[in-house]
C-alpha cells in the first residue's frame, strides 16, 4: 500500500513500485489522505485518482475532519491524524506493508527537530527503513537513502507530473522553517550533514535497542506482572527504572512524559511514606500510580462536569457506586445553606482546594486525599459536592468551612460507598 500525497516523492515511489510490480509480485494499492485543510485539497484527491488509474493501480480515499487542539500544532496533529488514517486502511484492504516516501533530507529535518526538542535516544534515531510493530503492518522507507534532489532529477527525467503543496513554503510550520531558512545555510558550511545526521541517526537507534533490551532483562529479573515492586526498582536506581517504565508505556501505546515529570515521579514513588500515593497523569485517561508498594499503570476515569444533582434525597446512585446522605444535627452539610436548585454531584477537574477547618489553611485536594489514603486509582472517580464550580464538601475529607453546620441546626452527613451493588 502506496501512501500518495500526489507530491513528487510519493509520485516517484508508486512510478518505482509499479516498474517492480511483476517482478516483485506485488499486489499494489495507492491510498490518499485528504486533510481538507487546503483549498486545492479535493484537486490534489482527483490528481491522486488519476494517476493510479493510469498506472492500473486502485486508490483509496480517506477524508479527515481535523479539529484543530489547544495545545497542539496543526502540523504534528494532521501528521497523527495521517497516520492513523494509514493503519486503518491497510487493516481494511489486507495490506502486509505500507510504503512511504519519506528520503534522506527529510530524515535530517526529523533528526534536527528531535534534538531541538530535547529528545532522548528513541526520537533522535528518526526514521527507520523498515518497522514492524507487533501488531498492524511494517512500514517502509525505500527512499529513506535518496536525496529530495535526486527524486526531483529522477522525475524530471522520467516527464513525471506532481502537485506542490503550498504549505510546504509556509515558514510558521518548523520542518519548514528548517527546510527552507536553516538547511540551505548548513549545506554551505557542511555539504555532508545528510550523510552525518543519517550516520547519528543510526548510532542513536542502536543505543535505543539497547536500552530496550535492558529494560526487557530488567522486567524479566522483577517479574512483577502488571504491578512492579518498588523496592526492587529502587534496586535498578532511578536511571533504569525510567529506562523500564517508558519500555512499558510505550509497548502499551502510551505517549511518554517529559524526562523531568517522570524523574520527580520515581523519586516520590521511591521516598513515599505508607500513607502516600504519588501519581503521574499521562496522556489520555491513564496515570502511572505508586501504592502500597507496587507501582504500576491505572486508568483514570475522565472526569464529568455533574454527574448528578442532590435535592435532599437520602441516597444517589451513580455508575460507580452511591452516594448515602444522613440527617443530622451539628455535623456535616448545613441544611439552611442548601440552595433550592440542589447541590452538584462531579469528579475531579485538578486543581481544587478545600478548607475543613477555620485554623487549618486552605489545602489542595490531592493533598486531602493523599493524607485520608484514598487510593491513586480511585481519586478520579471520587464524587465532589459543590456549588456554582465552588467545593462544598468531599465524602470520607470534609466539609468545606463556609457549608459547615453549626452546633444546634440541621445538617447532612455524607457517606460515598464505590461501587456498591443495588440492595446494599
Amino acid at each position: 500500500m502506496v501512501a500518495l500525497s500526489g507530491g513528487v516523492d510519493s509520485i516517484v515511489l508508486l512510478h518505482g513500485l509499479v516498474a517492480l510490480r511483476s517482478e516483485l509480485a506485488l499486489d499494489l494499492r495507492g491510498v490518499h489522505v485528504n486533510h481538507g485543510l487546503s483549498p486545492n485539497a479535493d484537486a490534489w484527491e482527483r490528481f491522486c485518482v488519476e494517476t493510479c488509474a493510469t498506472l492500473g493501480v486502485s486508490c483509496t480515499v480517506v477524508r479527515l475532519g481535523l479539529v484543530r487542539r489547544a495545545g497542539e500544532s496543526l502540523e504534528a496533529q494532521a501528521r497523527t491524524a495521517r497516520y492513523a488514517a494509514l493503519e486503518r486502511a491497510a487493516l481494511e484492504l489486507g495490506a502486509g506493508v505500507i510504503a512511504l516516501a519519506q528520503h534522506v533530507d527529510d530524515q535530517a529535518e526529523t533528526v534536527l527537530l528531535q534534538l531541538l526538542r530535547g529528545a532522548a535516544a528513541k526520537g533522535l534515531a528518526g526514521m527507520a527503513e523498515w518497522r514492524c510493530p507487533r501488531r498492524g503492518c511494517c512500514h517502509w522507507r525505500p527512499l529513506l537513502h535518496s536525496t529530495r534532489m535526486e527524486i526531483v532529477d529522477f522525475a524530471h527525467a522520467h516527464g513525471l507530473r506532481w502537485i506542490e503543496d503550498e504549505s510546504n513554503a509556509e515558514p510558521s510550520h518548523k520542518r519548514n522553517f528548517l527546510r527552507t531558512q536553516v538547511l540551505p545555510r548548513l549545506q554551505d558550511g557542511f555539504p555532508g550533514y545528510r550523510t552525518s545526521l543519517s550516520r547519528s541517526a543510526a548510532n542513536a537507534a542502536e543505543a535505543a535497542q539497547l536500552l530496550d533490551q535492558l529494560a526487557d532483562l530488567d522486567a524479566e529479573a522483577i517479574a512483577g506482572g502488571e504491578r512492579l515492586p518498588v523496592a526492587a526498582l529502587r534496586k535498578l536506581g532511578g536511571l533504569r527504572t525510567g529506562n523500564l517504565l517508558r519500555r512499558i508505556l510505550a509497548q502499551r501505546g502510551i505517549a511518554v512524559p517529559a524526562g523531568e515529570r517522570l524523574r520527580e515521579f520515581i523519586r516520590q514513588a521511591f521516598e513515599a511514606r505508607e500513607d502516600r500515593h504519588p501519581m503521574l497523569e499521562l496522556e489520555g485517561e491513564f496515570a502511572l500510580a505508586s501504592e502500597r508498594g507496587q507501582l504500576g499503570i491505572i486508568r483514570v476515569q475522565p472526569p464529568s462536569p455533574i454527574l448528578a444533582t442532590w435535592h435532599g434525597e437520602s441516597m444517589i446512585e451513580l455508575a460507580h457506586g452511591r452516594l448515602r446522605f444522613a440527617a443530622t444535627r451539628g455535623t456535616g452539610i448545613r441544611d439552611a445553606l442548601v440552595p433550592a436548585g440542589g447541590l452538584a454531584i462531579g469528579c475531579r477537574h485538578g486543581g481544587e482546594r478545600l478548607r475543613v477547618a477555620p485554623n487549618r489553611p486552605l489545602r489542595t485536594l490531592k493533598n486531602l486525599m493523599q493524607e485520608a489514603g484514598i487510593p491513586a486509582a480511585a481519586r478520579g472517580r471520587w464524587p465532589l459536592v459543590s456549588h456554582e464550580c465552588r467545593l462544598v464538601a468531599v465524602p470520607g475529607i470534609g466539609v468545606g468551612v463556609d457549608w459547615q453546620c453549626p452546633r444546634d441546626e440541621a445538617g447532612w452527613d455524607i457517606d460515598w460507598c464505590p461501587d456498591a451493588p443495588h440492595g446494599a
